[in-house]
C-alpha cells in the first residue's frame, strides 16, 4: 500500500496525544510492507481504542470509503449498517453480505473498523472477514484472534502531561498519577480526591494480604512448635532377640583416579540449552533495551520480553505488526537445547539462517521489520538498497513471519549508534536492540517445530 499521503496527514491530527501520532506512523509503516487485509488491534480497558478508531477513520478518510460498527449495531443490523454507510444503498434479504458488497459499485476502496469486535459472534466475524475490504478489529487483550495484532500504546508521562495540563502538576505528581491509571485514562482523569481514594483501595488490598501472609506464618510456626514439643511414646525394650551387627565391606578405592585430577578438568556438568519465548502469549512491542552488552546478553529474548517476543515485547517489535510502548512480559519460558550440526543438517533454511547460527552468541543485532511474505522482503530490500540487512524465519502464533535485522554489533552501544544512522523512515518505525542469542533462540525453535512435525 502506498502510505505516502497518509505519513504526511498524521501530524495534523494534533487532537491526538503524542504516543497515539506515534502508534499510527508504526502502523503506516506496516502497511507500507505487509499486504494484510485483516488487523486485530489490542488495547485493555481505558487504553484509547474508541479514541483510536476516529483517528484512523479521520486519517484514511480521503482515500476509503469507510463504515464503523460498535456495541450499539445490533448483530442483526450489521447488513444494513455496512449496505448504508458504504453503498448508500438498503441490504437485501435473503442475501450473503458478501455478495451484495461485491456487486455494489464504489470509486474508493473500502475499509471497516469495528470497536469492541468481541461483542460480535463468530459467524457475523467471519462473514465481515470475508468481505473483500480491509478491516480493523479493535479487541481487548484476551480476545483469542487469528492474524496481525498491533498493541496500542501505554500512557506515558508526556501524555499525562497534555491531558492533565489544567492541573499544572510537577513531575512527582504527574509519575503518580500515571502509576495509579496503570494505563487506564479513566483513572488518570480522575480528580485528586477520587484519585486517592483509589490509591487508598489499592494499599488497602496490599494490607489485606499482609496480614493473611502472617496469619498464615503464625500457624505453620504453631504447629512446628506442637510436633517438637509433643511428648514420644515410650517403647518397650525388645524380649530375647540377638542384635547381629554385620561390618561394612571395606572400600576399595583407586590411589590412581585420585591423583589423576585433570582427567576430569574438561568435563562440563551443563548441557547447553537456549531459553525462548514461548509462542501464543502477550506480546513484547517497542522495548528498548537500556543495558551494556553484558545485561544485553543476559536478555535470552533480546527484549525485556515482547515481540517478541514485548511482548515480542510484550514480543515488541515497533517494526513489527506487535506494536507497544511497554513491555508487558509475562510469557512462559520453554528450553530447547542447542541443535548439533548432523540435525541441523536435515533443516531446509531460505534465508540468512545458517550465518546467523554462525555469529557469537553474545553479540548483539538491530531488528528493523517483521513481514509477512517473500514480495514484502524484496520490496523492503529494494525501498533500503543501502543497508546490509540478514533475514531470517521464525513461527509466531501458528503464523510465519520473516525478521530482518542488522548484524553483528560487539556491543549495545554500537548497535544504538548505528539506530542513529538509519533513514529516517525506519528510525520512526521503532526499530530495537535485540540479542544474537534470542535470535538463534528463535531460529532453532522453528528446527525444533519442524523436526517434530515431520516425526509425526
Amino acid at each position: 500500500m502506498d502510505t505516502n499521503a497518509l505519513q504526511r496527514r498524521v501530524p495534523e491530527l494534533t487532537h491526538l496525544l503524542s504516543s497515539q501520532r506515534e502508534w499510527l506512523e508504526r502502523l503506516l509503516f506496516q502497511l507500507a510492507f505487509n499486504q494484510n487485509s485483516q488487523i486485530f488491534v489490542v488495547g485493555s480497558q481505558g487504553s484509547g481504542k474508541s479514541t483510536t478508531v476516529m483517528a484512523i477513520a479521520e486519517l484514511f478518510s480521503e482515500q476509503f470509503n469507510i463504515a464503523l460498527l460498535n456495541r450499539e449495531t445490533s448483530e442483526k443490523d450489521v447488513p444494513a449498517r455496512l449496505m448504508q454507510q458504504w453503498f448508500a444503498a438498503a441490504a437485501i434479504p435473503d442475501v450473503s453480505l458478501t455478495e451484495q458488497v461485491m456487486a455494489a459499485d464504489s470509486q474508493l476502496p473500502l475499509l471497516l473498523v469495528v470497536d469492541d469486535a468481541e461483542y460480535l459472534s463468530i459467524d457475523v466475524q467471519q462473514q465481515l472477514k470475508s468481505i473483500p475490504c480491509i478491516a480493523f478489529f479493535f479487541t481487548t487483550p484476551n480476545h483469542a484472534n487469528t492474524g496481525f495484532s498491533l498493541t496500542l500504546n501505554r500512557i506515558t508521562s508526556s501524555d499525562a502531561a497534555q491531558l492533565l495540563q489544567h492541573e499544572s502538576l510537577n513531575s512527582i505528581e504527574l509519575a503518580q498519577r500515571v502509576a495509579i491509571a496503570n494505563g487506564n485514562m479513566h483513572f488518570l482523569l480522575l480528580p485528586p480526591p477520587q484519585s486517592e481514594l483509589l490509591r487508598g483501595s489499592v494499599g488497602n488490598t496490599f494490607l489485606t494480604k499482609s496480614v493473611m501472609l502472617y496469619f498464615i506464618a503464625a500457624l505453620i510456626l504453631f504447629s512446628t512448635l506442637v510436633v517438637y514439643f509433643w511428648p514420644e511414646p515410650e517403647i518397650s525394650p525388645p524380649v530375647n532377640k540377638t542384635k547381629v551387627v554385620i561390618p561394612p565391606a571395606p572400600v576399595q578405592i583407586d590411589d590412581k583416579l585420585i591423583d589423576d585430577k585433570e582427567a576430569f578438568a574438561d568435563v562440563e556438568t551443563d548441557m547447553p540449552a537456549t531459553i525462548v519465548e514461548q509462542e501464543g502469549t502477550a506480546t513484547i512491542e517497542n522495548a528498548e533495551v537500556e543495558a551494556d552488552a553484558a545485561e544485553v546478553s543476559a536478555l535470552n529474548q533480546g527484549m525485556t520480553v515482547q515481540e517478541l517476543v514485548k511482548p515480542e515485547p510484550a514480543e515488541q517489535s515497533g517494526a513489527s505488526l506487535d506494536i507497544s510502548s511497554e513491555s508487558d512480559v509475562t510469557s512462559g519460558l520453554v528450553v530447547v537445547p542447542e541443535a548439533d550440526d548432523a540435525s541441523a543438517a536435515n533443516v531446509s533454511y531460505v534465508y540468512d539462517e545458517v550465518d546467523l547460527l554462525g555469529f557469537n552468541k553474545q553479540h548483539i543485532s538491530i531488528q528493523l521489520a517483521v513481514l509477512s511474505s517473500d514480495n514484502a522482503l524484496q520490496l523492503f530490500k529494494r525501498s533500503y538498497p543501502e543497508l546490509t540487512t540478514l533475514a531470517y524465519q521464525r513461527n509466531w502464533q501458528g503464523v510465519m513471519q520473516i525478521i530482518v535485522l542488522v548484524a553483528p554489533f560487539d556491543n549495545a552501544h554500537d548497535a544504538k549508534m548505528a539506530m542513529t544512522k538509519l533513514p529516517a523512515a525506519l528510525q520512526a518505525s521503532g526499530p530495537f536492540v535485540k540479542a544474537l542469542q534470542a535470535v538463534q533462540a528463535e531460529i532453532r525453535a522453528r528446527q525444533f517445530s519442524q523436526q517434530n512435525s515431520e516425526l509425526h
